[in-house]
């Protein structure tokens, strides 16, 4: 991005000052999808849990996030109740 861009589009007036640290920042980020095995977006995460399907991939259809959020739900309410019924 060059320096008008960034002053006309995001305000930003000190880029030069701003530059590294938000490079640094962007590292860490990159860094930190790469640990999580992120691989594009959207990725989604279930309770803090990658989610995949079958197949390995990383779920994208709203049809699977769905089916999996529903199958996490379940799993909570019967460890919930398993644990308010001992």
């Amino acid at each position: 991005m060059s320096r008008s861009a960034a002053a006309s589009i995001g305000g930003i007036t000190d880029f030069d000052a701003r530059a590294k640290t938000v490079l640094a920042s962007v590292a860490s980020d990159i860094a930190l999808g790469h640990a999580l095995e992120v691989g594009g977006t959207p990725t989604c995460f279930i309770n803090g849990v990658l989610a995949r399907n079958d197949g390995g991939r990383t779920l994208f259809r709203p049809e699977e996030v769905r089916l999996a959020l529903e199958a996490e739900l379940a799993r909570v309410n019967a460890s919930l109740a398993q644990t308010c019924n001992s």
